[in-house]
């Protein structure tokens, strides 16, 4: 409670002036029953959120899984208006997506379709076992791999007294383009390209949107994605960042809730 009236101080708001409360939530969330049945990030298993959140507010609470309202506010307000097949991919402190199907957000039957990250990638080495995708390419995946065995050329680069890179200097590492921030930079959208071309291989949307943190390194990441996919799907297909950036969400749940 104490957490919506800072919220609505912040935006001079009263709480009798709200017509109805947006949420969106990583993780399978339903609407029907009210509850966040998994959440991975935030440790979330059969939580009733709306009865949670709807004790504290006095307007109808809606919400949803927060890369599927990314998809929406892209496919009302953004990069996807006018397509009827598109797809949405959110990567940086998670990965997941969202996917329009026929003009419709499609949720699958266990409102998951969007769980992206979970895609398993091969080992590298014998006797390993596959990885979910989001464990390798999420930020926290990313800054593991290149802390694991930095070297002096990095730290030397480093501000005063940091020893290890977080997701801030690892922008500007990669914007003096660094050559080992750059090898992994590389190795990660590689590997976003090769799992979004199996993934356009089964669903054949006419547009794909990136979205999420790593849009810090479109200037990589994008022509990345799209030579990947020009040599390796069958299917012609348009890839673009958003145009929204950290407003889709929003707007898709504010489309949601009128």
């Amino acid at each position: 409670a104490g957490l919506v009236n800072l919220l609505c101080e912040k935006n001079n708001v009263a709480q009798r002036d709200i017509e109805s409360v947006g949420v969106g939530v990583p993780g399978t969330v339903n609407e029907d029953t009210g509850y966040v049945e998994f959440s991975n990030n935030l440790g979330f298993e059969m939580v009733p959120f709306i009865r949670l959140l709807g004790d504290m507010v006095e307007a109808p609470v809606h919400f949803g899984n927060d890369a599927n309202a990314a998809a929406l506010g892209e496919f009302y307000y953004g990069a996807g208006k006018n397509c009827k097949n598109l797809l949405y991919i959110s990567c940086g402190q998670g990965v997941g997506s969202g996917l329009i199907l026929n003009g419709k957000l499609y949720e699958g039957s266990h409102l998951a379709s969007g769980e992206f990250g979970n895609f398993l990638v091969p080992p590298s080495l014998p006797g390993e076992k596959p990885r979910k995708l989001e464990d390798r390419i999420s930020i926290e995946g990313v800054l593991s791999a290149i802390n694991a065995s930095l070297p002096d050329s990095v730290l030397q680069k480093l501000p005063d007294g940091e020893t290890t890179v977080d997701f801030s200097s690892m922008i500007e590492l990669w914007k003096a383009k660094d050559p080992y921030i750059r090898s992994f930079t590389h190795k990660t959208f590689s590997e976003l390209g090769w799992a979004i071309s199996c993934l356009q291989s089964v669903i054949d949307c006419e547009k794909i949107i990136i979205g999420g943190e790593y849009l810090a390194f479109a200037e990589e990441m994008l022509p990345t994605i799209t030579q990947i996919l020009h040599e390796t799907s069958s299917l012609p297909v348009e890839v673009a960042v958003s145009d929204l950036w950290n407003t889709g969400g929003t707007l898709g749940l504010i489309a949601t809730c009128q």
